[in-house]
This record gives C-alpha cells, sequence and structure tokens, in this order.
C-alpha cells in the first residue's frame, strides 16, 4: 500500500510506481469532482469509478484484494477509515 496526498492541485510523493505516475497525471489534468457517478474508462488499462456512498465499521466491510489493479482511493469529500493488510496475513473466507 501506498499513501500519496493530493492537496491544493498536485500529488505529493516520495516515490512512484508507474501506476501511480499515471494516476498523477490524470488527476492534476482533470476536474474529477465535475464528473457524474460511474465507471469512467480511460484507456484499456486505466479507468475510475465515482461511488458515493457512506463508510461504515470493519464489522459491516469486508476486506478486498486486488491482484491485477492499482486501486486508488481519492475522497472528494468527508472521510473515510481504510484499513490494510499484507495477503499474507490474511484468511480466505465466502
Amino acid at each position: 500500500m501506498e499513501l500519496v496526498e493530493f492537496k491544493n492541485g498536485h500529488v505529493n510523493t516520495v516515490h512512484e510506481h508507474i501506476a501511480i505516475t499515471k494516476v498523477k497525471e490524470f488527476l492534476n489534468n482533470h476536474d474529477i469532482p465535475k464528473d457524474k457517478g460511474g465507471i469512467h474508462k480511460i484507456s484499456t488499462d486505466f479507468f475510475y469509478n465515482i461511488i458515493d456512498m457512506e463508510t461504515t465499521t470493519e464489522e459491516n466491510r469486508p476486506w478486498e484484494s486486488h491482484k491485477e489493479y492499482s486501486d486508488v482511493n481519492y475522497l472528494l469529500n468527508g472521510e473515510e477509515l481504510i484499513l490494510y493488510n499484507f495477503l499474507s496475513q490474511m484468511e480466505l473466507s465466502e
């Protein structure tokens, strides 16, 4: 997991993965708050999804993982609790 700060129209990070570089360029050149909810396809390997949701408790939210994608969370407003762990420390469930 990599934590990146987007503040005053610019993304601040110490080191970059290629996917983070791509996301930074997109965020710096696109006004996401003007977009409608749903999935927005940019290219064959790059899309974003605008979701309007309420954050919940750990007990009510199942864990998720991604092996093929980089999952970037960009909050337009409010706050969200994001917990993370290594897959090697997790147990597979239904």
